[in-house]
């Protein structure tokens, strides 16, 4: 396909009608979709013709930005999803369109009785949403990433969690700058709620504070040739990047599925081409991962993509051009702002996109 043609592509969300067939199977009187991955998930919700209660989200792993294309309304069934197995919640009501936003009504629904036990990140789960669902009873003692977590957040938002802050580890944004305002930028992860509501947690840490402790595991007690840290999750590779001493190319992530918004931080494009020899053959999600960075000395032509299905914002803001023609994107379903505001300059004809 032409650059010019493709081009625009890249730029937008691009979406493709749905087709059902091919994301789902009929499996018992009590499910009629089983969608094996994300991308067959968001084609069933974004069908308004479709109860979510009739879906079998059990193979599911990752829900982020589930409705960020969805015009529905009703919601009925949701309360009934397994999601024992999801371990990313991450902006899951970021609701598109203010019209159908408004109409939204989220407390209508029980979320109790979700089962969060391999959760690890809900940045932004309730996105904007003005109502949230009563979740009094969630476990969130896994979870590491709670940022923008009650939405845009009206006040009374808070009130309806009955969570234990002590048990959770509290990664604050980096503009915040010293322990009183990142006390106050608890508010950050409410939005508006009442701060003064929110007690300083007895375990509070600036993000990184510990990596010692938290990486240590997962330096192997013997190299393995030039390997010598291998995170299990996406929390632990951030904990490792974010250690300058620590020289990227020793960092093995073959464990790791999600890789979205990693290097959100200041890195020198030098230590940045440590990446330049991961094994990204198990990663499904790249969002925002070089946002902002010089990617001038990275060559990642190589690095295998047959996995992902999100490169949106990968490379948006960057400095310096790359060459990404040998990639596989043919599971890729959303390439918005891949390139946005960059120096891109390089062909992409040979890319299947078919899946759009």
């Amino acid at each position: 396909m032409p650059a010019a043609i493709l081009s625009p592509l890249i730029s937008l969300a691009c979406n493709k009608p749905n087709d059902n067939k091919n994301n789902i199977n009929d499996i018992n009187k009590n499910f009629k979709y089983s969608p094996a991955s994300r991308n067959g998930l968001i084609d069933l919700v974004n069908d308004e013709n479709v109860n979510l209660g009739d879906i079998d989200t059990s193979k599911i792993t990752n829900m982020s930005n589930l409705f960020s294309e969805s015009y529905r309304t009703d919601y009925s069934g949701i309360d009934k999803w397994d999601v024992s197995n999801v371990k990313y919640f991450d902006n899951m009501f970021e609701l598109p369109f203010p019209e159908t936003r408004e109409k939204v009504d989220m407390s209508k629904y029980n979320f109790n009785n979700w089962n969060l036990k391999s959760a690890e990140s809900m940045y932004g789960i309730f996105g904007n949403l003005n109502i949230i669902p009563d979740i009094s009873k969630w476990n969130l003692s896994n979870v590491r990433d709670l940022r923008g977590f009650l939405g845009s957040g009206y006040k009374d938002n808070y009130s309806k969690l009955n969570i234990n802050i002590n048990s959770i580890r509290f990664d604050l944004p980096e503009t915040i700058y010293n322990v009183d305002k990142q006390l106050a930028g608890l508010s950050l992860f409410f939005h508006e709620a009442n701060v003064n509501k929110i007690k300083k947690p007895t375990n509070y840490k600036e993000e990184g504070q510990d990596f010692k402790k938290d990486a240590t595991p997962y330096l192997l007690k013997k190299p393995d040739g030039n390997i010598k840290y291998r995170p299990k999750t996406r929390h632990q590779l951030r904990q490792i990047v974010r250690d300058g001493n620590v020289d990227l190319s020793t960092i093995d992530v073959k464990f790791i599925d999600n890789i979205d918004n990693l290097f959100d931080f200041e890195i020198s494009k030098e230590r940045l081409a440590g990446v330049n020899s991961w094994d990204t053959s198990n990663i499904q999600s790249m969002k925002n991962v070089f946002k902002n960075q010089d990617v001038s000395l990275l060559n990642i032509n190589n690095w295998n993509t047959e996995k992902v299905e999100d490169m949106s914002g990968m490379f948006e803001k960057t400095k310096g051009n790359i060459d990404t023609s040998n990639w596989v994107v043919s599971k890729v379903r959303d390439f918005s702002n891949m390139f946005a505001f960059s120096h891109f300059n390089n062909s992409l004809e040979d890319w299947d996109v078919s899946n759009r």
